[in-house]
């Protein structure tokens, strides 16, 4: 669904900028300031519809006894907020899998927020009054490869590595690296700028960055907490693991702004998919000490 919103606001801006009259509702052409009044409400709505539709528990949604917690199996599905705070931040596993997801923000992040200056300085495209159409298919295609990179991931977790998520998240991170490293190479060798061959190569990284980024948000963001915190505590885990998202995505900004700022004018965006590539190997690496982590604790426990 972020995803979903991401392709709707690349074609409800530029309606949105171009001003329109809705009876006495006059929103003036270019007036920004209606991007942070319109979308709202649409949030809005989706409130109203939660609060309706959605349910507690399974049982409270008509499927009494289904699913059963393998973590916690007890009647409720509330603890105060001390003991998820004691029980989650002591848990071995996840300020592990809290840094192997600020790594999938530092990349997210990253090539979401700049991508509009790399089409612009790299690619040659006018960003400002006539954005072209191959820099409209790759903001559309980016949000929907992540879709089924997100799908792929928890399929294969669930079809080859009986719902462990920590090989898959693992693979992707260095999967990732070595897309993006392979980016900064051909960025590098020059081929890349405002020709029709340097502007699909350009553009078809930026996808495939997107799509192995997002793979990785799916399984470590979503699927760990539940893994870690059960029906009682997952949406604190949640909380608590997804917040390092933005922390990675406000670091990874915070350097390569000021790498950039050192190194574009001979070197373009190289360095752009270096810090990149350097966070994806970070995260492979988080994930490899999940797994042992795991399997020290299934030692343990004999399970």
């Amino acid at each position: 669904m972020i995803q979903l919103g991401q392709v709707a606001i690349n074609y409800l801006a530029p309606l949105i900028l171009a001003g329109f009259m809705f009876g006495p509702l006059i929103v003036p052409a270019g007036d920004w300031r209606w991007l942070f009044r319109i979308p709202p409400l649409f949030t809005a709505a989706c409130a109203l519809f939660m609060w309706f539709a959605a349910r507690q528990t399974p049982d409270d949604a008509g499927y009494p006894g289904v699913i059963k917690d393998e973590l916690d199996n007890s009647s409720g599905v509330t603890v105060s907020l001390l003991h998820s705070f004691k029980t989650i931040f002591m848990h071995p596993l996840v300020w592990f899998y809290a840094a192997a997801y600020a790594c999938t923000g530092a990349v997210r992040t990253s090539s979401d927020q700049i991508a509009i200056l790399y089409f612009q300085d790299e690619l040659g495209f006018n960003m400002r009054t006539n954005i072209p159409r191959a820099a409209m298919i790759t903001l559309s295609l980016m949000p929907i490869v992540a879709v089924g990179g997100s799908f792929l991931s928890g399929w294969v977790s669930d079809r080859f590595f009986k719902g462990h998520r920590s090989p898959v998240a693992m693979a992707l991170y260095f999967i990732e690296a070595l897309v993006i490293s392979t980016a900064a190479l051909v960025l590098l060798s020059g081929v890349v700028g405002p020709t029709p061959g340097g502007i699909f190569l350009g553009c078809m990284f930026l996808v495939l960055i997107s799509f192995t980024a997002n793979s990785t948000h799916s399984v470590v963001g979503a699927a760990a907490p539940m893994d870690i915190g059960g029906k009682k505590m997952a949406g604190f885990a949640a909380g608590v693991i997804d917040s390092f998202q933005y922390y990675g995505g406000a670091l990874s900004l915070f350097i390569t702004g000021r790498v950039l700022d050192a190194t574009k004018a001979r070197y373009g965006y190289t360095f752009w998919y270096v810090i990149m590539a350097g966070f994806g190997v970070l995260g492979g690496i988080a994930m490899l000490l999940v797994m042992r982590r795991q399997k020290r604790l299934h030692r343990e426990t004999g399970m």
